[in-house]
């Protein structure tokens, strides 16, 4: 049972749209702790399968990282191609 497991365990237990915010809130409040944490912040989305998550997550890429920097790039290619306009607002992926 990982930690992952039981986060989908916990916000699979509450019903729309509460659901979504609860991926949301988590896969921000990994990157808010520490940008190391990222990757995870990614496998939470991808788990929760929604746009919202992404969303959520892209707001707080857009406060960690400085505009146009190689880091926020790099961040934003973590995204589903489809999702990656929810995360890079100030510059296009090549």
């Amino acid at each position: 049972d990982t930690k992952l497991d039981r986060l989908n365990q916990f916000c699979s237990a509450f019903p729309q749209p509460d659901r979504l915010w609860c991926y949301g809130g988590a896969a921000a409040r990994l990157l808010q702790i520490d940008p190391a944490y990222l990757p995870k912040a990614v496998e939470v989305c991808k788990l929760a399968n929604d746009v919202a998550c992404w969303k959520s997550l892209g707001s707080m890429i857009q406060t960690t990282y400085p505009e146009g920097s190689d880091e926020k790039k790099n961040a934003c290619k973590l995204f589903p191609v489809n999702q990656q306009l929810s995360c890079a607002t100030d510059f296009i992926l090549e």
